[in-house]
């Protein structure tokens, strides 16, 4: 498998399952405030992340399945699409406020703040108003992390 490249891994999955138990199953990480477009597989009625990630992930994380999400065929592979209109790998909850974030940090490391400092922050204060605001519910069970 190849790391960072869910939806291709687990399309392989699904096809090159001699016993045809494969699933591909897209639909949205939930991390934090954002959903990340992610494929899990589900095998006999158990969800797996097929995907190795360079720095070690939790063994656990929500998913939420999007059976609206299709697969296009374009120049450089296949796109998802919803509704007509291409997806991107990911959602924010509320974008006023992570480019609020955004900038507070660059201003703070264009000041001569260190960056691990300024990060520290922006997470502290504009992060905690984020993470205040409603969160989103997940719909679905765990996914587990092979």
């Amino acid at each position: 498998m190849v790391p960072h490249d869910c939806h291709a891994n687990c399309a392989a999955q699904e096809a090159n399952d001699p016993d045809g138990e494969s699933r591909h199953v897209w639909g949205w990480l939930i991390n934090g405030s954002d959903l990340i477009l992610h494929s899990v597989v589900e095998i006999r009625g158990q969800w797996l992340c097929m995907t190795p990630q360079h720095r070690e992930g939790p063994a656990r994380f929500n998913f939420i399945p999007d059976a609206a999400i299709e697969w296009r065929n374009a120049d450089n592979g296949k796109e998802p699409f919803r509704g007509g209109v291409q997806v991107p790998q990911g959602l924010r909850s509320d974008p006023e406020q992570h480019v609020r974030m955004w900038e507070r940090f660059r201003d703070l490391v264009a000041s001569g703040m260190p960056v691990a400092e300024a990060r520290q922050l922006v997470d502290d204060t504009l992060g905690a108003e984020l993470r205040q605001m409603s969160q989103l519910i997940p719909v679905s069970g765990d996914c587990s992390i092979r």
